[in-house]
């Protein structure tokens, strides 16, 4: 038997001379300390772990960079014999260390996102050669959806084989919202000559954020061909449809008016929302028939959207109604909105309005907004 020592032996004593409940606070207490104890030197080591490693990446950075910017960079010419010391010299210490491999991975996506022409070539031939595009291939073959992003990151950043693009394709309705966004981020900067084929089979919601990440994707990818975006109007993935509408919008592409005015009487909401708005900014003229046929059976936001959109049209042709809808409206954004949208037809005179109708204090004081173009919006 272990023999304790007489403290311990009269700690234990003591201890069974409690009451119960006592025993059990005492034992709740002790467990609650070692919990708290441990838990508090896991989180240290953990700090001091990454500590470490943070000082260790800080140097790695430091080597790979000050030798890509002293062996390449700085030089009038670079040869190839250039290229292949460094690709050696990063050979030796990444050749089994994952970690220094991702480092210059990121290093080298830094310095091609910072650089153009001659040096961003030179940093293309130096990824090549390291064969790197092994590690990215593999990543996307992860079960893991963060380094599946990491991969299809890489894959956007540095130069990838025209055969090698089809790697993409399985990953552009992938389940999981971030690897779907880099796919689809990296096929528009890869293939440029058709860059929104995907958009074909895009079974997977596009959604807001989504939207935005490609739009400035599109817009900061000079070399991508723009197709006429009418021909996803008819998708039946309805956030599709209301890509392309913006997409339509921004590109002023108005040939697409007829088949947008189509969209008007479309059953899903938002997709008549942006499509009023999308008349609207194009100047569609055509439209505002249309638009003043479905006003009435329509919802106070729709209704809104409307009167803005034949505001923006600003044909003139539409003043009569716009007038109506002024003067009997009850509803302020109604009022407000009407107000605005005649203030901005061709020849509209507020002084003359105000002497033919008999105007309330509140329809006097939304045109007076609604015409001084310093307060207007």
């Amino acid at each position: 038997m272990i023999d304790f020592p007489p403290f311990l032996q009269n700690l234990y004593l003591r201890f069974y001379e409690y009451p119960l409940f006592i025993q059990i606070a005492l034992v709740v207490s002790a467990i609650s300390f070692a919990t708290f104890l441990l838990t508090n030197v896991v989180m240290s080591l953990q700090r001091l772990e990454y500590s470490f490693l943070e000082t260790r990446l800080v140097k790695l950075r430091k080597i790979v960079n000050g030798e890509i910017t002293f062996k390449l960079m700085l030089k009038d010419r670079v040869v190839d014999q250039d290229i292949d010391g460094v690709v050696r010299r990063f050979n030796k210490i990444a050749i089994t260390n994952k970690l220094v491999k991702q480092v210059i991975t990121e290093e080298l996506i830094y310095l091609r996102r910072n650089f153009s022409g001659y040096t961003a070539t030179v940093l293309a031939k130096l990824y090549n050669r390291l064969n790197f595009m092994k590690s990215s291939i593999s990543k996307l073959e992860s079960r893991s959806w963060d380094v599946q992003a990491e991969g299809l990151r890489e894959f956007q950043e540095l130069p990838v084989p025209t055969e090698d693009i089809a790697l993409i394709n399985p990953l552009l309705n992938d389940q999981n919202d971030d690897v779907r966004i880099e796919a689809q981020a990296a096929y528009i900067r890869l293939n440029s000559h058709n860059p929104f084929k995907f958009l074909d089979s895009a079974t997977e919601e596009l959604l807001e954020w989504h939207q935005i990440i490609l739009f400035e994707m599109i817009i900061n990818t000079p070399r991508a061909d723009i197709p006429a975006f009418s021909k996803w109007l008819d998708s039946d993935n309805l956030s599709v449809i209301i890509f392309s509408i913006k997409l339509i919008v921004h590109y002023q592409q108005l040939e697409a008016i007829p088949n947008i005015i189509k969209l008007l009487d479309h059953d899903d909401e938002n997709v008549k929302e942006i499509t009023i708005y999308a008349v609207g900014q194009l100047g569609a003229e055509e439209s505002e028939q249309k638009l003043i046929a479905i006003f009435q059976e329509s919802d106070l936001p729709i209704k809104v959207k409307i009167l803005e959109a034949i505001g923006n049209i600003g044909s003139g042709k539409s003043e009569r109604f716009l007038t109506d809808q002024y003067l009997m409206a009850e509803e302020f954004s109604l009022i407000k909105t009407a107000g605005c949208a005649l203030g901005n037809q061709p020849g509209f005179d507020g002084d003359k309005f105000s002497a033919i109708h008999t105007l309330s204090l509140k329809q006097k004081t939304i045109l007076s907004h609604c015409l001084n173009s310093l307060i207007r919006n």
